[in-house]
C-alpha cells in the first residue's frame, strides 16, 4: 500500500448510505472523482472524516488522500468537505 502525501481535490461522483459490506453491515460506499487524474476512486462511510451524520452527496467538493493498493487498486481515504476551495478540518 502506497499514500501519497498531498491532499487531493476532487468530487462526489454516487453515494449509497445502505451499502452493506460481506459480513451485511450497513457501511455505505460511493466514488469520488479524482479530478487531476480523472479518475474514479472507491471510498466507503469511515474514510469520510469529519461528516458526523451528514449523508454525502453527489457533486459536493471535497478533499482526499489517494491509496494504491498493491494490484493497482486506488481507493480515497480521509475525504473531507471543502469550503469556498479550501478543506475543512477534520471534526471530532
Amino acid at each position: 500500500m502506497e499514500e501519497k502525501a498531498n491532499r487531493q481535490s476532487g468530487v462526489i461522483e454516487a453515494y449509497d448510505p445502505d451499502w452493506e459490506d460481506k459480513w451485511g453491515e450497513r457501511v455505505g460506499k460511493g466514488t469520488v472523482m479524482w479530478t487531476s487524474e480523472s479518475r474514479l476512486l472507491d471510498v466507503n462511510r469511515k474514510s469520510f472524516t469529519g461528516w458526523g451524520s451528514v449523508i454525502p452527496t453527489k457533486g459536493a467538493s471535497v478533499s482526499f488522500l489517494v491509496v494504491r493498493w498493491n494490484g493497482g487498486r486506488y481507493t480515497a481515504e480521509e475525504v473531507r468537505q471543502e469550503v469556498k476551495g479550501q478543506s475543512t478540518q477534520a471534526i471530532s
